[in-house]
């Protein structure tokens, strides 16, 4: 039995309990992961398992930018407010609109505080516009 579960780790890498029990089985040695895990440990042998997420640390200092909105959702008329989510917005697509539409005056963008929209480019483009 310890021999097949050595030429499997060899064949697989460095595999864990439940791929070596699955891998194992499918070559005609029915084994379970729990009896899998027990061997590797009699073994000494671990499985490799990932490393934990590295979110980007960015240095940037957050800036918090003011809420004008102040979560008042009634708006007089068109071209006023416009409101943005971070799906996917591409800054060509914000010109696009603007252009479309005139170049509006005294529009409002609101918008959560996530860094994209925080980022320094973003809020040159915002001014340039003079989107509030």
């Amino acid at each position: 039995m310890c021999s097949e579960i050595r030429r499997a780790r060899n064949q697989g890498g460095e595999l864990g309990g439940r791929t070596l029990a699955e891998m194992l089985t499918q070559n005609g040695v029915p084994m379970s992961r729990y009896r899998a895990v027990r061997l590797m440990k009699y073994l000494n042998l671990s499985s490799c398992q990932p490393g934990k997420h590295q979110y980007k640390n960015t240095c940037q200092v957050h800036t918090c930018l003011p809420n004008l909105f102040e979560r008042q959702f009634a708006v007089p008329e068109p071209d006023r407010v416009w409101c943005g989510d971070i799906t996917e917005i591409a800054g060509a697509i914000w010109r696009m609109a603007y252009e479309m539409r005139s170049h509006p005056r005294e529009v409002m963008f609101n918008s959560d505080q996530e860094s994209q929209y925080t980022r320094l480019k973003y809020q040159q483009f915002i001014w340039s516009s003079r989107i509030k």
